[in-house]
């Protein structure tokens, strides 16, 4: 926890000291943002690389080379290059700024609601130049660099927008300052353990398309132990509403526990097909997605994806 909350806190740093915020207004929000954490030692470190910041800019000698290169540690997902001199792609600059899927954003377009310097916008295809003012329903938005976070999800916490029956939902765990975030693929309430989110809605959809069939490892504790017979079962297929569900691999670990592979992403499928069995899941923690591990990240803690994580999430041949 202390690893990522320094981690995360020096690329608030970085952005800080770039947008010019007093010193003051940066440690008010430093303090709040470690309060409850009680990382003595994250604070230190994270104050000393704004003092150094600082005076770098005082000397001007604060280089853009420097943001970048912590761009790319943070696991900044710059936006898929478009031809040169041409900008982006209407539909893509939309979706990069938050405001829902590529074909969500095609229908805002459709719709008349976007314009492009004042004028009306006709087509998802057309190019946003460079410094256009995009604006939706009169209101200014801009297209921003992709960030994939990674969430230890506590059970209890719901994965949707809001919630009608006042359960907390995921976003209230992460700091305003990402904006609107989409999560990747789904867990539900009773469950807990990895689960991704970023802020472009186009890159959540292309992170847990099912054609990827990336897998999802889980460790599973049942009402009683199961029986070998029961395990080949599963790995043979069980039938459920949305079809056949199966597990890529799954292994008994002792007493009530296994832990199970799978590729697919039906709607609380673990619990469905060891139901058809006449077991109860008692606890369900997903542990890793393609190589991205969970590792000893506590409940209720993030940290963002680095471009090297973000790799380890592409589906293996």
């Amino acid at each position: 926890m202390l690893g990522c909350t320094s981690f995360s806190l020096s690329q608030l740093v970085i952005g800080i000291a770039r947008r010019g915020f007093s010193e003051y207004n940066f440690r008010m929000s430093l303090h709040r943002s470690l309060r409850s954490g009680g990382a003595t030692a994250a604070k230190r470190n994270v104050l000393k690389r704004f003092e150094r910041v600082t005076l770098l800019k005082k000397r001007g000698q604060w280089k853009n080379e420097v943001h970048r290169s912590a761009q790319d540690k943070a696991g900044v997902i710059p936006p898929d290059p478009s031809p040169a001199g041409e900008g982006m792609r209407l539909n893509r600059y939309l979706a990069a700024a938050g405001l829902g899927s590529r074909r969500g954003c095609e229908e805002l377009i459709a719709a008349r609601r976007v314009r492009i310097n004042k004028r009306q916008a006709e087509s998802p295809g057309e190019r946003v130049p460079d410094n256009a003012q995009v604006t939706v329903d009169g209101r200014v938005v801009r297209a921003s660099q992709g960030v994939v976070i990674a969430l230890h999800k506590p059970r209890g916490v719901v994965c949707t927008a809001s919630a009608q029956d006042r359960r907390p939902i995921i976003t209230d765990l992460m700091p305003r300052s990402f904006g609107r975030l989409f999560t990747v693929g789904r867990l539900d309430a009773e469950s807990e353990g990895l689960i991704l989110l970023t802020n472009q809605g186009d890159l959540a959809q292309r992170l847990a398309h099912p054609k990827n069939k990336v897998e999802k490892e889980y460790r599973v504790k049942l009402d009683r132990i199961p029986d070998i017979a029961a395990l080949k079962r599963l790995e043979k297929g069980v039938r459920l509403e949305e079809g056949m569900a199966r597990a890529e691999r799954i292994q008994f670990l002792g007493r009530q526990e296994v832990r199970m592979v799978l590729r697919q992403g039906m709607k609380r499928q673990i619990r469905l097909m060891f139901r058809c069995l006449g077991f109860t899941v008692e606890r369900l923690k997903r542990i890793r997605i393609g190589g991205l591990e969970l590792g000893h990240l506590p409940p209720g803690a993030w940290r963002v994806l680095s471009s090297h994580d973000v790799r380890k999430l592409e589906p293996k041949p």
